[in-house]
């Protein structure tokens, strides 16, 4: 995976700084997840074409109005490649309590 981080001010404290309660894939480039600890807080992710996007926010209509750039490939030739889920945490750091991933894999 050639995933790197977006080098932003913003988006320094997006590293090593959340773990979900839940999550699972929507399609095979799409995973919603929910925040630890209440579970107040959905967090999308999309993957298209070489480059990952994130929301987060308190209802599904705001995670698509939320949706921001966060990480791109560094290879050219990796754009059309496949990511998974356990790719995006090890790019943020982040952990996942429950997993579901029964349909794309």
């Amino acid at each position: 995976m050639g995933l790197k981080l977006i080098n932003n001010k913003k988006l320094r404290g997006l590293k090593g700084n959340m773990k979900l309660s839940s999550a699972m894939p929507l399609d095979a480039n799409r995973w919603l997840g929910h925040t630890l600890p209440s579970g107040d807080f959905m967090v999308m992710f999309i993957y298209h074409q070489g480059t990952l996007s994130m929301g987060m926010a308190e209802c599904e209509y705001d995670l698509v109005k939320n949706m921001q750039v966060v990480a791109c490939q560094d290879n050219p030739l990796s754009f059309f490649e496949n990511i998974t889920f356990e790719d995006i945490l090890l790019l943020l750091e982040w952990e996942c309590d429950d997993y579901l991933d029964a349909y794309y894999n």
